[in-house]
C-alpha cells in the first residue's frame, strides 16, 4: 500500500464520516508539487494548504511558476470522484513567485479534495496540477 494512500485514508478515519474535521492551528494540512499538464502548459513549484489564525490558506512557494495564459484560476479538485467537482479558490494573481490565498471551505469539506490545479476557465484547459498529500499530524486526535 503506498504511503500517500495510507495517510489520506488515515485522515478520513480520524475525521470520521459525518463528524467535523478539526485541524490544529498553525499547521500544514497538505502539500504537493506542481507538474505541467503537457508541453505547452507548464507548472512547477510547491503548494501547501495551511491553517493559520483560524483560517485555511493555500500557499504557493517562491519557486512556483506557470505558463502565462488568460483567465487562470487556482482550484481544488477531487481526481477520484468527479461528482465532488471543483472548488474555485481564486483567480491566479501572478504567474510566478510566492503567493497566499484564503480558502473559504470548512475543514470537513477541505478533505474532499486531493489536488490543487491551475485551470484556464476561458478555454477549459488544465495548465498544471499538484497531488496533495495530507498530513495526519495536523488533525486533532492524531498521535
Amino acid at each position: 500500500m503506498n504511503t500517500k494512500f495510507f495517510k489520506t485514508l488515515l485522515v478520513f478515519v480520524l475525521v470520521g464520516l459525518g463528524s467535523s474535521a478539526q485541524i490544529l492551528n498553525n499547521s500544514v494540512v497538505a502539500s504537493g508539487q506542481f507538474m505541467g499538464s503537457d508541453s505547452m502548459h507548464k507548472a512547477q513549484g510547491q503548494v501547501a494548504l495551511v491553517k493559520m489564525n483560524q483560517g485555511l490558506y493555500l500557499n504557493l512557494a517562491k519557486e512556483f511558476k506557470v505558463t502565462e495564459g488568460p483567465d487562470l484560476f487556482l482550484m481544488l479538485r477531487n481526481s477520484r470522484n468527479s461528482k465532488v467537482g471543483m472548488f474555485i479558490v481564486n483567480p491566479l494573481k501572478q504567474y510566478s513567485g510566492a503567493q497566499m490565498y484564503k480558502v473559504n471551505l470548512t475543514e470537513q469539506d477541505l478533505i474532499k479534495y486531493d489536488q490543487v490545479i491551475v485551470y484556464c476557465k476561458r478555454f477549459s484547459a488544465l495548465f498544471g496540477s499538484a497531488a496533495l498529500t495530507f498530513n495526519p499530524k495536523a488533525f486533532v486526535g492524531y498521535k
